[in-house]
């Protein structure tokens, strides 16, 4: 039997999260309710799916995913990743709601699979889709026979889906302005947050990579930082790198470490005198924060505000900065091998999709120095 613990929180806001277990092994977590009460309502059905255990043929589509969802995925995997399907969950309560599996015909779902796709991306609903299809498979491998309507269907958004192109910034120009409007921001009493976005410019790090850092991870010495977790902002803890290769050590220069070495003297001062501690030693630790670290949400939004006020185009987000960063060091002459090595990707080929006009840009331009190089 799974059993159930709630927990509330030492932080400002006293927030509850609650974690089911089956003896000694987590079957699921989830953080951040505002009262006690929602936690407990939240996690009831969860408890009673995993001690329930059996499919029926007449469960509704939202009982099925559900099912398929706590037997297959939940507490399997990282929290973040359970996070993200008790998204894609929500989006299926609230749209197929109280209708039997058993009686859904293939029409029906492809209108509801296209009133979805008129405001989400394509990705996300074939997301959908595959989540809703594996339940069905799920079912059909327990001997409870239910039509496959997932079968034949076609996955129809209208919502434009970015480009490569928009995914970061290509102009060298533009790239140093950026840098230089950042440095000029920086002023630790007032914000981290032009310090986080530029160095996530400079280090090509995600951003849960970035924030996880700690001042042991910066090697001043050899001028290195070393990443090897990341950093759950909404539920505060140090989750698991994204991969192996996400493990890494990032060179950074001189100048960068000169910043860094300010910036930990004025958050030394600012806590001194507030007679604060930067209790997890974090690099971008800020007193008037409530947990020391920004979201993501937040760098977004400065990201845009600063690109805006430099009329750069495209507006573009924290994962753009490192999809920038990768951009420069191609342009730079630097192997696409190197830069994937340096990005934490386990191969070329994420690199050669995003940048695909820039490399055959660049392929024009080392063919045209061969021509000259022959002549």
């Amino acid at each position: 039997m799974a059993s159930i613990q709630y927990v509330q929180s030492k932080g400002r806001k006293k927030t509850w999260r609650y974690q089911i277990k089956q003896g000694q092994k987590n079957l699921l977590s989830q953080s951040g309710f505002k009262t006690k009460k929602e936690a407990i309502q939240h996690a009831s059905t969860y408890l009673e799916s995993f001690n329930r255990g059996n499919i029926r043929k007449d469960m509704s589509m939202v009982e099925l995913v559900h099912h398929y969802l706590v037997v297959k995925i939940y507490g399997k995997k990282s929290e973040s990743t359970d996070e993200k399907y008790q998204r894609l969950e929500s989006k299926i309560t609230k749209e197929f709601g109280e209708l039997p599996v058993n009686r859904l015909k293939q029409s029906e779902y492809q209108v509801i699979m296209d009133r979805i796709g008129e405001t989400t991306g394509y990705d996300y609903l074939s997301r959908i889709n595959s989540i809703i299809r594996k339940s069905i498979q799920f079912a059909l491998a327990d001997k409870i026979f239910i039509e496959d309507f997932t079968k034949n269907v076609e996955v129809f958004s209208k919502v434009s889906k970015q480009s490569a192109d928009d995914k970061y910034l290509h102009s060298l120009k533009d790239y140093e302005r950026v840098i230089n409007y950042l440095q000029s921001k920086f002023d630790y009493k007032k914000s981290i947050v032009s310090f986080i976005e530029y160095f996530l410019f400079k280090t090509g790090l995600r951003y849960g990579e970035l924030v996880a850092l700690k001042w042991e991870d910066v090697d001043f010495k050899n001028g290195y930082i070393k990443t090897y977790r990341r950093f759950n902002t909404k539920m505060y803890k140090f989750v698991k790198p994204k991969n192996d290769t996400s493990v890494r050590s990032v060179p950074i220069s001189k100048k960068d470490l000169d910043i860094l070495e300010q910036l930990k003297k004025a958050q030394d001062l600012v806590n001194i005198e507030l007679g604060l501690s930067n209790t997890e030693d974090f690099l971008f630790y800020h007193y008037g924060l409530q947990n020391g670290i920004p979201n993501v949400a937040t760098i977004n939004k400065a990201m845009k505000k600063m690109l805006n006020e430099l009329e750069i185009e495209p507006i573009i987000t924290s994962k753009g900065a490192r999809h920038t960063f990768g951009s420069v060091l191609l342009s730079k002459g630097v192997d696409i091998q190197v830069v994937a090595k340096l990005m934490g990707h386990k191969d070329t080929s994420m690199l050669i999709k995003i940048y695909a006009h820039l490399l055959e840009e660049m392929r024009i331009k080392e063919f045209d120095e061969i021509k000259n190089f022959l002549n």
